[in-house]
């Protein structure tokens, strides 16, 4: 006899925004120019501390961490828009060839050689409110990814099912 595996989980499917890519060239230039400006803080490293002290409130001009941190601020705003999602209530179906995602507005049938690996993971801004759902991602042979954001046990049920695809 053999058994039939049919599992069915509530996920959420992700859709990124035309925003994502803006927001990863944003987050690009402010960590590249925060980068810059730290430059300046790095003679401080091979002096003394006394004088690395010294060096750090009266050589280094104010405008210098005033440009650190806009950076920083525009490093993380990239990050906040490189993260944003609509999600979309679905159900993932854990089949004995593959996977089926289906939600109201579409159906993605994966079969298993179809999947190339999961991945786990995790913005700097959104990921921290959402610390109790896990986000990972489906990639597929021919370069599709599929965005999900559920329970931790589904990601783990999927590994168990997928061995070979983590």
């Amino acid at each position: 006899v053999v058994q039939h595996l049919r599992e069915t989980f509530d996920i959420e499917l992700a859709e990124r925004k035309k925003v994502n890519k803006i927001g990863s060239e944003i987050a690009n230039f402010g960590f590249f120019f925060a980068l810059v400006f730290c430059l300046f803080l790095l003679p401080a490293k091979y002096l003394p501390s006394e004088i690395a002290i010294i060096y750090l409130i009266e050589f280094v001009n104010r405008n210098v961490y005033i440009f650190i941190s806009i950076s920083i601020a525009i490093f993380l705003f990239g990050e906040w828009l490189k993260g944003m999602r609509n999600y979309e209530k679905a159900e993932l179906e854990l089949k004995e060839n593959g996977i089926l995602l289906f939600s109201k507005t579409r159906t993605i049938e994966l079969k298993y050689d179809e999947i190339k690996k999961f991945h786990g993971v995790m913005n700097l801004i959104h990921g921290l409110s959402n610390m109790h759902r896990l986000n990972f991602v489906i990639k597929t042979n021919d370069s599709g990814k599929y965005e999900i954001r559920s329970h931790k046990d589904v990601f783990n049920g999927l590994t168990d099912h997928f061995p070979d695809k983590t």
